[in-house]
């Protein structure tokens, strides 16, 4: 399933702000009007890189973009990360007798629920055999954040935005749009499947499809929480409000470690890997 299906079909951990700038960029994107030929890599400059490592042996995943499960190629070409993508690199990282350290860098508004609890939870197990550091010098909310939440150490530059531990998801009232086209829909789910209907693009939900929309999300968030609570202690509830914070307020709220730039960022890697860096320099 594609992001621009899995958009108004499932709930996200995404930073409110980067819904509308989705929805265009799937609106306008150029695998609509242009085949694969068309379309070149030189003209998208956060297109997500392999992992690398280093000569010191850190071994640097990027995560960026929107973030999903099996994403086609014009997704990771228009810079998305796919969890599955993260999840093999992290484990070849920590089966590599050459990596001494892991560093996630992170610019990503968040991304789909699905894969996020499987990716979280390899970079957490991969902690136990290697150090594993979480930085950003952009992005690093909602889904980017709960990848974080279970690695060893969160640093991120000052200006950087934190957070926005959150669930939401979308619906989208079309009717307009169809009836100015002169089309009108009818839809008849089967009498035992009342809910079945939740998710048609329709103008108005009614009361016990409003309830089912909030509880399932409310499903996905109260395990988001959960996650963030189990390996951020000094996290209160109230910075789990869906807000987001500069880096310097997210360290005071505990949400990351420590502000540095990547440089420092590289330093705490090793050295929580128990290299000392002045010997390798």
């Amino acid at each position: 399933m594609h992001l621009s299906e899995r958009f108004l079909t499932q709930p996200w951990h995404i930073h409110p702000a980067c819904v509308v700038p989705m929805a265009q960029r799937l609106a306008l994107s150029p695998a609509k009007s242009a085949g694969p030929q068309a379309l070149s890599i030189a003209d998208f400059i956060h297109q997500r890189r392999a992992m690398e490592i280093t000569p010191d042996g850190v071994a640097i995943i990027d995560v960026v973009g929107g973030l999903g499960r099996n994403l086609v190629n014009v997704e990771k070409i228009l810079g998305d990360t796919d969890y599955n993508d993260v999840m093999t690199e992290v484990e070849t990282a920590v089966e590599n007798p050459g990596v001494k350290c892991i560093l996630l860098t992170i610019d990503s508004g968040g991304g789909s629920v699905v894969g996020c609890a499987e990716a979280r939870q390899v970079i957490a197990e991969a902690t136990q055999e290697k150090p594993v550091i979480a930085y950003t010098q952009g992005m690093m909310c909602s889904a980017a954040y709960e990848l974080a939440a279970g690695s060893s150490f969160i640093m991120a530059s000052p200006t950087a935005i934190v957070g926005s531990i959150g669930t939401i998801t979308m619906l989208m009232d079309v009717t307009a749009f169809w009836e100015s086209m002169g089309v009108k829909f009818h839809v008849i789910p089967a009498s035992q499947s009342d809910l079945k209907s939740t998710y048609w693009p329709q103008a108005e939900l009614s009361e016990d499809q409003r309830a089912e929309v909030q509880r399932f999300v409310n499903r996905w968030n109260d395990d988001f929480l959960s996650f963030v609570r189990l390996h951020r202690m000094d996290v209160d509830e109230d910075s789990m409000r869906g807000q987001a914070f500069d880096a310097r307020e997210a360290k005071d709220r505990g949400l990351i470690d420590e502000t540095g730039n990547f440089d420092e960022a590289i330093d705490e890697c090793l050295a929580l890997a128990g290299v000392d860096t002045e010997l390798e320099s």
